[in-house]
């Protein structure tokens, strides 16, 4: 079929196109059925769902607040149960230092009352002092002792004096074990004797010296008399050692 020729727009001339491919005849010159507009378009009818009807009454003021109220008083928590912890008593034990009490002078000696002679001598160099009191006599020079085997290294054996059978203490070897050398034999030749508790024991010594009067102030007692247990005390103004006769005499005595 021949159309007649007539003008139409790009977008018409394509659309009658696509119809006479799709077989549809329709005049060139017809208008071109337009799209029905979205307002057009019958869209579905939802159905709501019907409300129940609401009844509304009115509510006493008692109702909304005091009610409330009481319902929560009647269920109030449970009481708290206190419960009281023992008391734990803590003992401290506080150590007290023992006070000390201020020492005195300690004790002399029973021979050393009032005014007491002393007798000085020398023994290796050094300045010592006995009692008058308990010196039993005072000798010199000794020829010859005999030893006996077993004897403390200061018993220097035995010797006759005046008749008497005397022990000879190396004093210098009993006082002061550590000055001289071991072993060394000591010289008898010009020593001086003196006899002690009874006259059994002999001390020897190297020079005699004078007798002076002492007092009790004059010495400096010892408080510790196990340190040096044959000194009984230091006498100040000499500088000299008071020797603790009945300790020498124990010493040897119990050898």
């Amino acid at each position: 079929m021949i159309r007649p020729p007539s003008l139409h727009s790009p977008k018409d001339a394509l659309g009658y196109y696509l119809e006479d491919l799709l077989g549809e005849s329709r005049p060139l010159d017809s208008p071109r059925p337009t799209a029905p507009r979205p307002s057009q378009i019958l869209r579905p009818v939802m159905r709501q769902p019907a409300l129940a009807p609401v009844e509304v009454r009115s509510v006493p003021a008692r109702e909304l607040l005091v009610q409330p109220l009481l319902r929560a008083l009647e269920t109030r928590p449970a009481p708290v149960v206190l419960t009281t912890i023992p008391q734990i008593q803590i003992q401290t034990q506080v150590e007290t230092q023992p006070q000390i009490q201020p020492q005195g002078p300690p004790p002399a000696p029973d021979w050393a009352s009032g005014q007491f002679p002393v007798l000085f001598f020398d023994i290796a160099g050094r300045r010592f002092a006995l009692p008058l009191v308990l010196l039993h006599s005072v000798g010199k020079r000794v020829a010859h002792t005999v030893r006996l085997p077993g004897q403390a290294s200061w018993n220097l054996g035995i010797f006759v004096h005046r008749g008497d059978k005397v022990t000879l203490v190396d004093t210098a070897a009993l006082l002061m074990p550590g000055l001289l050398h071991p072993g060394s034999p000591p010289d008898l030749s010009n020593r001086y004797l003196l006899r002690l508790g009874g006259g059994r024991w002999a001390l020897a010594c190297d020079a005699l010296g004078q007798v002076q009067k002492l007092t009790l102030d004059d010495i400096r007692w010892h408080r510790n008399p196990g340190r040096d247990r044959f000194i009984a005390g230091v006498i100040t103004k000499q500088l000299s050692m008071i020797l603790d006769i009945a300790a020498i005499l124990r010493a040897v005595e119990g050898n």
